[in-house]
């Protein structure tokens, strides 16, 4: 029952996220990226999506840590998700160390501070 309510929830957040990637004027409510142009707010809003959606994986234990790095290791290489996650780790990293998106911060943590080591392309 949980998950149904979870699932419902995140379909709700992908639909009013969609709205606000098809009209910026909508993403203005929010206010997360204020003053961002609208591709840069647009790329903004699929990062978190996607951010998301691997919390939502990693929330039901779908995917350990080690599985998880090793996805996520292209992603945070994207410029446009760099540009994204430099936006929005300061409210990341106050969140409770204990909490599921705590958790799922500190292990993009690891794989960006991975993806900058030398031999690696930087983002």
């Amino acid at each position: 029952m949980r998950r149904s309510a979870e699932a419902d929830l995140r379909a709700l957040h992908v639909q009013l996220t969609q709205m606000a990637m098809e009209d910026p004027t909508l993403a203005e409510v929010w206010n997360d990226f204020p003053g961002e142009p609208p591709q840069t707010l647009r790329q903004n809003l699929f990062a978190n999506l996607t951010f998301s959606h691997f919390l939502l994986v990693y929330k039901w234990g779908e995917i350990t840590d080690a599985e998880l790095i090793a996805r996520v290791r292209t992603l945070v290489q994207s410029p446009a998700f760099h540009r994204y996650w430099i936006a929005t780790r300061g409210a990341k990293e106050i969140l409770p160390p204990d909490s599921d998106e705590g958790r799922l911060f500190r292990i993009f943590e690891l794989a960006i501070h991975e993806a900058q080591q030398p031999g690696n392309p930087s983002p």
